[in-house]
C-alpha cells in the first residue's frame, strides 16, 4: 500500500430525480487494555464478571491484527476515501497499521486512548487535558495533523449535554 490521492469517481453519484448523495466512510480502530476485553461481543451469552471471555478478547484484537488491513485494502481497491478514528493506544500496539492508514492517504482522527479510559469517566475540568494528550499521542506516529475527535461511545458527558430534564 502506498500513499495516493483520494479517488475521483468518473461521474457524480446521484439518485433518481437528480438527488445528490453524500456518503461518509469512517472506521473505528479501537483497542482495549491488555487485561481486559469489551463486555459486549458477537457472543450472545454474557459471562459472569471475572470469567475470562476468550471470544471477546479475540474479537477485540481482530481489528488491529486483520480487520483494519482488510478494510484499507478494500477502500484502496475501490478508490474510496475514509477517515479512521483511532485510539491513541493503537500507536503502541499496532504502530504499523496506524502508519499505513496515513501512508495510504486516509484521514486519521482521535478516538480516546483506549476503550477503557473514556472522557466521560473524568471530571469536566480534566477532559480537555485528556483530549489534548490523546491527540498528541497520535500526531507523531500518524505523520499528520489530527483535526477531529470522536468520543467513544459517541456521546457527550452529562456536563456537556445540559440538564437531564427541561427546566420548568
Amino acid at each position: 500500500m502506498t500513499k495516493k490521492p483520494p479517488a475521483k469517481h468518473p461521474k457524480p453519484l446521484t439518485y433518481p430525480r437528480v438527488t445528490q448523495v453524500a456518503v461518509t466512510i469512517t472506521g473505528m480502530f479501537e483497542t482495549w487494555l491488555d487485561d481486559s476485553a469489551p463486555n459486549y461481543s458477537v457472543q450472545t451469552t454474557h459471562l459472569k464478571k471475572g470469567t475470562g471471555d476468550h471470544a471477546a478478547k479475540a474479537w477485540s484484537t481482530y481489528g488491529g491484527r486483520v480487520g483494519v488491513w482488510r478494510l484499507m485494502r478494500a477502500l484502496e481497491r475501490l478508490g474510496i476515501p475514509a477517515t479512521f478514528f483511532v485510539n491513541a493506544r493503537c500507536t503502541e500496539v499496532y504502530p504499523d497499521a496506524v502508519k499505513q492508514i496515513a501512508r495510504s492517504g486516509f484521514d486519521i482522527a482521535a478516538h480516546s486512548s483506549s476503550q477503557a479510559d473514556l472522557p466521560s469517566y473524568f471530571p469536566p475540568h480534566e477532559q480537555n487535558g485528556l483530549l489534548r494528550r490523546r491527540i498528541d499521542m497520535l500526531q507523531g506516529p500518524a505523520g499528520q495533523t489530527i483535526t477531529a475527535w470522536r468520543t467513544p461511545p459517541p456521546r457527550l458527558p452529562p456536563a456537556a449535554r445540559g440538564p437531564a430534564e427541561p427546566p420548568r
